[in-house]
């Protein structure tokens, strides 16, 4: 399943989703692979992939353009 928020906003894989969700909360690659049973390098891979979707370069790039995107409350 994917998730959107309003308009054209990216689709985001249910794992995606949970990670910027995570992050958004203030959550650690470690605590959140710890969540998903998968490596921190996975995660790493996953926020990755979450940046280029958002087209952002950091974490609180793309965390402030899921609220304004309606991706995250």
């Amino acid at each position: 399943m994917a998730y959107a928020g309003k308009g054209d906003s990216p689709q985001l894989s249910e794992h995606e989703f949970d990670c910027l969700r995570r992050i958004s909360c203030g959550n650690t690659f470690s605590e959140i692979a710890r969540v998903h049973s998968l490596s921190e390098h996975t995660i790493r891979h996953i926020v990755d992939n979450i940046l280029h979707k958002l087209g952002v370069k950091t974490q609180a790039h793309a965390v402030g353009k899921a609220f304004r995107l309606g991706l995250i409350e």
